[in-house]
């Protein structure tokens, strides 16, 4: 991972190569960001440029032993320490354990060949929820105080190549809770020329005698266009796909990327949300032929919906949860904080008329009961259905309410 790989976020990757450049390297940094943000790829971009042999300007040389190393994850002086269980079993259980047991318990050097493999593979926009996937844990996973006690026996000795060691610690809210004081303890007193970077999602679950020794840098979401960029240069999706996958996503690369792998004969919502949409105006209302083949006859609407599966009914819904708010911004006149292009923006300022500060929360409400009631297993047909019933009301509502 280079800078370069990581789309937009110029001033935060400015300042945090004029922090090596100036030498004031923190030795405790803590970059925060939301799932689904550059937050660990940032770090090791990061951590690539410190110990470049040869760092240019704006990235990391990608030619030096150094940036070679990195390529595959294997320098000498760079050390993971991420959240772990033992295969086929979850660290729920293995809370209930005795936890001096230190044999038993598993460490991030168990797992390095899956972290590395799982990191370059994703380039490193990843997420906790995909780790305990594709490691096979069960559950959750936490950091245990073996990995401590190990990793920071290692950072004791002297650097190989670099003039810094430099440990990542992904997930520092998973500790457990003997580990985290052994991290604490070091990082009060750290190890010569060593830099700790915790890479976290939700800071708030951090202990806070830890979080007030780090020095804290925010990692924002995505915008859309950054989002799209990732998606082509990641993914290798289409202009069109990636527009609208990152106009679902919300800044969120894991859930992007989760919909185009779910999709990937490409089911284009907008098309769909627009046909249903006016079915719900209109209960005669029947496509041209020359529309998408998405033909929102009821029956047929019922078995497009279906056919998305849970994650992707999900998704659909926030798509349209975010529709309405951006035609809300044009209902109260606030159009320049529409962030939406093409067909979506026409549709979002046609339907304006409909959607008004009173009944905003009506829809969200709405949808937001659908997407609960999905998530709880319910039947996608009667979530859908009852949905339709309540868009109409509240479209006829409108109506009536305008004719009056």
């Amino acid at each position: 991972m280079y800078f370069s790989d990581i789309p937009g976020m110029d001033e935060l990757k400015e300042k945090l190569m004029e922090s090596v450049k100036n030498k004031r390297v923190s030795h405790t940094q803590l970059f925060f960001g939301p799932e689904g943000s550059a937050n660990l790829a940032l770090a090791i971009a990061y951590a690539r440029y410190i110990q470049c042999n040869q760092p240019t300007e704006n990235d990391a040389c990608g030619k030096c032993p150094s940036c070679l190393k990195y390529n595959k994850l294997q320098h000498p002086d760079l050390h993971f320490i991420y959240p772990v269980a033992k295969k086929g079993k979850s660290s729920e259980s293995d809370e209930n354990e005795s936890s001096d047991k230190s044999g038993d318990e598993p460490s991030s050097l168990d797992f390095i060949k899956e972290w590395r493999e799982f990191i370059l593979t994703n380039k490193a926009l990843v997420s906790y929820k995909d780790w305990l996937e594709f490691a096979g844990f069960v559950k959750r996973a936490l950091i245990y105080t073996r990995d401590t006690r190990e990793i920071f026996k290692r950072l004791n000795y002297k650097s190989f190549e670099s003039q810094y060691k430099i440990l990542i610690i992904w997930y520092p809210e998973k500790f457990f809770h003997s580990a985290s004081h052994r991290l604490l303890k070091s990082l009060e007193e750290p190890p010569d020329k060593t830099v700790f970077i915790l890479v976290s999602e939700n800071k708030d679950e951090i202990l806070p005698t830890i979080l007030s020794r780090c020095q804290s840098t925010f990692v924002p979401p995505f915008t859309q266009p950054e989002l799209k960029q990732a998606l082509q240069n990641n993914l290798h999706l289409s202009e069109t796909e990636s527009s609208h996958y990152a106009s679902i996503a919300d800044g969120n690369f894991v859930v992007a990327r989760h919909l185009a792998n779910e999709n990937s004969d490409f089911h284009n919502y907008f098309d769909f949300f627009a046909n249903w949409f006016r079915y719900c105006y209109n209960f005669k209302y029947k496509p041209k032929k020359t529309e998408a083949k998405e033909a929102p006859y009821f029956t047929e609407a019922l078995k497009i919906f279906e056919s998305m599966g849970q994650e992707g009914q999900k998704h659909f819904l926030l798509f349209g949860i975010r529709l309405l708010r951006n035609s809300l911004f044009y209902s109260v006149k606030t159009e320049k904080l529409v962030k939406l292009e093409g067909e979506e923006q026409l549709f979002a300022r046609n339907f304006s008329p409909f959607v008004h500060s009173q009944n905003i929360t009506l829809y969200s409400d709405a949808f937001g009961k659908a997407i609960m009631a999905l998530e709880r297993n319910s039947s996608p047909n009667m979530v859908f259905t009852n949905l339709t019933i309540s868009v109409h009301e509240l479209i006829s509502a409108t109506r009536t309410k305008s004719v009056s």
